[in-house]
């Protein structure tokens, strides 16, 4: 199955879901032409995302001849594959809050000042490559492939991209483990407490394991 031909549509589903929403409730979360830049420079991502997917399976399938043995896209070896890459991804993420050329890259996702599923796929052209080249290539000299690299990718975009709203409040229990709305929109505040706190995407343990956990306790200003 082609991860990247089945979850555009539900990230599209979601949006409208969530636009109608807020229309219903009259919830002043989106902003006409925010949401316009956001969705420009989300399909502009993508496309760019095209180029990326052709360097990295050149890059990667040349680097997976040094791995020291190949890892077969069994169901549980795909579990630990996404722990780990969420676990890289923590890194990379706050690496691209704390050296330049990375906020350059990932700086564009955080200039909104709304908080909604718009901005989940507002991103800059080289977020993604910076990903695939500088982080992600460990995990292809670990045994897993390309292609399960590069799918776990979109997949775990994905399960970050539900964080990007304000219609879902506290989750209780699960809170104590995944990454929540919540979570994120401490990550995306400007407030003095907010600011560089909750990288994580999927599992909320490695901001609480390396100091950079904080609890939404109030109102969240967002931009950048």
């Amino acid at each position: 199955m082609n991860v990247y031909a089945v979850i555009p549509p539900l990230v599209l589903i979601l949006l409208i879901a969530e636009i109608l929403v807020c229309l219903k409730q009259k919830s002043a979360y989106y902003n006409f032409q925010d949401t316009v830049a956001n969705l420009s420079t989300g399909i502009g991502n993508q496309c760019i995302n095209l180029a990326v997917a052709l360097f990295v399976y050149n890059f990667y399938n040349w680097l997976y001849q040094f791995a020291p043995w190949q890892i077969e896209a069994k169901w549980y070896n795909l579990i630990l594959l996404l722990i780990l890459q969420d676990f890289i991804f923590y890194w990379f993420h706050r690496t691209g809050h704390s050296i330049n050329i990375f906020w350059a890259a990932h700086g564009p996702h955080h200039s909104s000042e709304e908080m909604n599923l718009s901005v989940g796929i507002r991103a800059s052209f080289t977020q993604r490559l910076f990903q695939f080249l500088f982080f992600d290539w460990i995990l292809v000299l670990m045994g897993f492939s390309p292609e399960m690299v590069y799918s776990m990718a979109a997949v775990h975009l994905f399960l970050a991209y539900w964080h990007h709203t304000r219609l879902i409040k506290k989750m209780g229990w699960f809170e104590k483990w995944f990454v929540t709305p919540s979570h994120h929109r401490v990550h995306h505040g400007v407030n003095t407490q907010y600011i560089d706190k909750n990288f994580s995407e999927f599992l909320i343990i490695w901001d609480k394991w390396f100091g950079t956990f904080e609890e939404e306790d109030e109102e969240i200003c967002y931009g950048s």
